[in-house]
C-alpha cells in the first residue's frame, strides 16, 4: 500500500512537472521522503517489498514479447551475454589487483553489477556461511549505487548519443545491474526499447544460473556430505532462480505467438507501467546514502569505476546499432 501511494503521489507530481522525466523524479522524492518514513516507523518504509510489484511486473512484460525482437537480440544472444559477463569478470579481478583489495569481494559485488542483479548477490552469498556481512552488504550498496547512477544518466546519454531503440535496448537491458530501473529506462524510451530491454532481462534471468554456479564453485566450497555431481549441482542452482522468470517466460512463449490482442496487451502495458513505477519506489526506500560511508569509500568507488568502464565498453559495442 505504501508503495502504491507513493506511486501516485509520484504520477501527480509528474504531472505538475512535465519537463522532469518521472523516472527520476519519482527516485528523488522517494529519497527525500524515506528518512521522514523510517523516523515515523511507517510499516513498509524500512525493507519494502519491492520484490512484489516487480515480479508483477516482469512477469506481465512478457505478454508485450514479439517475433520481431529477434532482429536485434540476434541469434548469438546469448553469447554476447557470456562475452559481456566475461570483461566484467575479467575487468573486477584487476580492479582488485590495481585496488588491493580482497578478489573473492569485488567478485560477490561483480556477480550483481554484471546484470544479474540482488538476487544473484544473495543466492552466492547464502551458498557461503563465511560470507562476511560487510562483503554482502557492500555487494548489494554498491549493485543499487550503480543501478541509481545508471538510472540517471543513461537517457541523457542516449539522447545525446541518438541512440536507437535497439542500441539502448541492448545496452540497458546488459549492463544495468538491477531489473528495475532497466525496464524503467526502456519504458521511458519507448514501447519497443521496453520490449527489447525486456527480452535482454529474460535472456539474463534464465542464464543467471551460470555466474553464481562460477562463484559457488571458486569462493563457497560445499559443506561435507554435498552431492558434487553435476546434476545435484544444476538442480540446487535452478532452485535459487527467482519465479518470476519461470512467470516471464511462460508469458513470453504466449505472447510471442500472438495469444494476446492488442487492446489486450495495451491494458497490461498500464498495470505493467504501474508495477513498475511501485519497485522503483522500493528502490528508492532501500537505497540509504549513509551505509557506503559505513562501507568505506575506497571499495564502493573501486565497484562504482569498474561498472562504468564495463557499461562503457558495452556501449561502444551497441553503438553500431545506433543508426
Amino acid at each position: 500500500m505504501l508503495l502504491l501511494l507513493l506511486a501516485v503521489a509520484a504520477r501527480g507530481l509528474g504531472r505538475l512537472v512535465p519537463s522532469v522525466p518521472l523516472a527520476p523524479l519519482t527516485l528523488g522524492l522517494t529519497l527525500l521522503l524515506a528518512p521522514l518514513l523510517r523516523a515515523r516507523r511507517v510499516p513498509g518504509s524500512s525493507e519494502p517489498p519491492h520484490e512484489v510489484p516487480l515480479s508483477v511486473g516482469m512477469i506481465l512484460l512478457g505478454v508485450q514479447l514479439e517475433p520481431a525482437l529477434l532482429a536485434c537480440l540476434g541469434p548469438w544472444a546469448p553469447l554476447r551475454l557470456v562475452l559481456h559477463w566475461t570483461v566484467v569478470l575479467l575487468l573486477f579481478s584487476l580492479a582488485a589487483r590495481l585496488w588491493r583489495l580482497p578478489r573473492r569481494t569485488l567478485h560477490l559485488a561483480a556477480l550483481g553489477l554484471s546484470g544479474c542483479g540482488l538476487s544473484a548477490v544473495v543466492s552466492a552469498a547464502r551458498a557461503d556461511p563465511s560470507t562476511r556481512p560487510a562483503e554482502r552488504d557492500l555487494a548489494l550498496a554498491a549493485t543499487l549505487t550503480c543501478g541509481a547512477l545508471g538510472f540517471v544518466a543513461m537517457p541523457y546519454l542516449a539522447q545525446a548519443l541518438d541512440l536507437s531503440s535497439c542500441a539502448l535496448g541492448t545496452w540497458a537491458g546488459l549492463s544495468m545491474p538491477t531489473t528495475a530501473e532497466a525496464v524503467l529506462i526502456g519504458a521511458a524510451h519507448g514501447t519497443t526499447t521496453l520490449q527489447i530491454v525486456g527480452a535482454w532481462r529474460l535472456v539474463v534471468n534464465l542464464l543467471q544460473a551460470l555466474p553464481i554456479v562460477l562463484w559457488i564453485r571458486a569462493h563457497a566450497p560445499a559443506p561435507p556430505g554435498t552431492p558434487n555431481r553435476p546434476l545435484a549441482v544444476a538442480l540446487g542452482t535452478v532452485r535459487r532462480v527467482p519465479a518470476f522468470v519461470w512467470g516471464l517466460a511462460v508469458c513470453g512463449a504466449f505472447g510471442f505467438v500472438g495469444a494476446f490482442s492488442a487492446h489486450e496487451r495495451a491494458v497490461l502495458s498500464h498495470v505493467t507501467s504501474w508495477a513498475f513505477l511501485m519497485a522503483l519506489v522500493g528502490v528508492g526506500l532501500r537505497l540509504k546514502p549513509r551505509d557506503l560511508l559505513r562501507l568505506g569509500w575506497k571499495p564502493v568507488l573501486a565497484c562504482v569505476l569498474t561498472w562504468a568502464l564495463a557499461s562503457t565498453l558495452l556501449l561502444l559495442a551497441a553503438l553500431p546499432d545506433a543508426g
